[in-house]
């Protein structure tokens, strides 16, 4: 399969997908700027880019935002961070900025009108079809958790939830709504995954969970696994105004892609593949599910070669391994490995980070400017 998806891809003409006049190209053009220290220039070309895609990604607009941040350029983080609050930004995200520009006055006005931007954001996604999304990947979550057998239960049961199964209702909504974007179903939401053996102390987890801020949609799951339900799961997505909530990782329905073996669904494939050419999945969702069944991209957990170097993308970069990540990389418009150790140098140097290596969790501090750029892979 993997040979067969790069066959099509040079087949329908690479130079054309991600040619001179391409998103990504421009988004490539940005970074180097970043990397030479010339934000003014970063910025032209982010706005380029924004202009060739009517409905641009949302991490791609942060990483401007911080861009614009550092370049001292008010006029254009003032609207990029309204258009990024228009389209669901977290109170944790805005925050990012109120503490770089406390006295502010725009950005703090921009936090004193947080709930009434959030409500129009929530109000503009397609729901249906959101909360129809979520629910394969709550039915995912729950197949991994019992498979995982977390609480080391012996005793229960095995839910037939099976891949095939999850894929055939993807495509079914596809078929209906049409594929899964920002703007049809949003940038997700907060998830929490809430084991409990007692009645009572899980009771007392989701009432913390519930009235811990404001959630303006809720979907709280029971799944009884004894049949005096004292071993229950609850899943809990959250669209919250509230800062712990919203430092949860965001996942959109179509995030339970990311364990499935996407070689064995061809048209599954093509439909995510159509994405990536018409800017509606970001190339690096797509590579990450892939590697999750061995084709190696250096981009997450599913990367052998990532997990072997402990995701040190510089050792990674010059190691023997390096070609042909970049060989894959270049074919669906992903930065090259050697920029990408470029990219997170010139950015630890503009937020003052300990440079260790870019993986978020080995990152000393918290930075917007690293999740936007090398984590955030949002389907």
């Amino acid at each position: 399969m993997k040979n067969i998806v790069l066959t099509i891809l040079l087949l329908m003409n690479v130079n054309m997908l991600f040619g001179e006049i391409t998103y990504y190209n421009y988004l490539r053009k940005a970074e180097q700027c970043i990397i030479e220290e010339k934000l003014d220039s970063s910025l032209y070309y982010y706005n380029i880019a924004f202009n060739k895609k009517d409905y641009p990604f949302t991490r791609d607009m942060l990483t401007a935002a911080c861009v614009a941040h550092y370049a001292d350029k008010e006029s254009y983080l003032y609207s990029i961070l309204e258009k990024l609050l228009k389209r669901g930004m977290s109170i944790e995200e805005l925050n990012y900025f109120r503490k770089k520009r406390p006295n502010d006055t725009v950005i703090n006005n921009y936090y004193s009108s947080y709930e009434k931007y959030n409500q129009k954001y929530l109000s503009s996604i397609n729901y249906s079809y959101e909360s129809k999304m979520r629910t394969i990947d709550r039915d995912n979550q729950i197949e991994l958790n019992y498979r995982n057998d977390y609480l080391k239960n012996k005793k229960r049961r095995y839910f037939d939830i099976t891949d095939s199964a999850l894929v055939k209702r993807y495509i079914d909504l596809v078929d209906i709504y049409g594929m899964p974007t920002e703007r049809n179903i949003g940038i997700g939401s907060g998830i929490a995954l809430l084991w409990a053996n007692v009645v009572d102390v899980r009771q007392g987890e989701l009432s913390k969970w519930k009235n811990n801020g404001k959630a303006f949609f809720e979907n709280i799951f029971e799944y009884d696994l004894k049949k005096r339900g004292l071993d229950s799961l609850y899943l809990f997505y959250s669209h919250s105004i509230n800062t712990k909530i919203n430092s949860l990782t965001k996942r959109r329905g179509n995030s339970f892609l990311w364990h499935i073996n996407t070689k064995e669904y061809p048209v599954l494939d093509s439909i995510l593949l159509d994405g990536v050419y018409n800017c509606y999945v970001y190339p690096e969702f797509y590579a990450s599910c892939l590697e999750r069944v061995g084709d190696d991209y250096g981009l997450s957990w599913g990367s052998d070669v990532m997990v072997k170097y402990k995701f040190d993308i510089k050792r990674v970069a010059e190691s023997n391994y390096a070609a042909d990540i970049n060989k894959r990389r270049r074919v669906l418009g992903i930065r090259s490995l050697d920029m990408d150790v470029k990219l997170f140098k010139a950015i630890s140097k503009l937020e003052k980070l300990k440079y260790k290596h870019y993986f978020r969790r080995k990152v000393k501090g918290k930075s917007l400017f690293v999740r936007s750029l090398f984590v955030s892979q949002i389907p």
